[in-house]
């Protein structure tokens, strides 16, 4: 099954310019051509890495981010800073930068145009809860392992909030099965 039909929606997401460069160190020992998934119901420690991440240099380059998120990108600009980072809100209302929670095939397919395009990427997706509440769980677990395997081909970095309040014990080992786990 591909996740690739439906209409096509304008996404602005070209290459992302980098966020300010700070004076800090890498807070986080992360590895490039891995997805994480961070037991973090609020999100903040996810972007805490998205931002420590972005503000630092890995090996010399400056890696590019890309949230795609239920809190609207407003907010999330002013609490974390995020200037130059496309953030796309998962709404059911239309407009520019807005994915429906239903199309998980535009979802995947920007997600994954961002990481071809940019090539030193690190991805957000935050809001897996809202994603299953509007689709069916195996579509998602299959939308996320899809993007995990671009996320290793094109070794970019893949954070994956969740509340593991919000899953069975099943569930969630399913969808921790392919990914690194980061608890709080």
């Amino acid at each position: 099954m591909s996740f690739f039909s439906g209409r096509k929606k304008k996404m602005r997401h070209e290459t992302a310019k980098p966020e300010e460069l700070l004076k800090i160190s890498r807070k986080y020992s992360l590895s490039k051509g891995k997805g994480y998934i961070i037991e973090d119901p609020q999100s903040t420690l996810s972007f805490d890495i998205l931002v420590n991440l972005l503000s630092t240099e890995d090996a010399g380059e400056r890696l590019r981010g890309y949230v795609i998120s239920r809190q609207h990108p407003s907010l999330l600009r002013e609490k974390f800073g995020l200037e130059n980072t496309p953030i796309i809100w998962l709404a059911t209302q239309p407009g520019e930068n807005i994915i429906d929670p239903t199309s998980l095939g535009m979802l995947a397919h920007a997600v994954m145009d961002f990481m071809s395009k940019t090539r030193n990427g690190v991805v957000l997706i935050d809001g897996v809860e809202y994603l299953i509440t509007n689709n069916d769980f195996r579509k998602v677990v299959r939308m996320l392992e899809q993007v995990n395997d671009f996320v290793m081909q094109y070794k970019c970095y893949l954070l994956v909030p969740l509340d593991p309040k919000a899953f069975d014990s099943k569930e969630l080992a399913i969808i921790e099965r392919n990914f690194e786990l980061i608890r709080i």
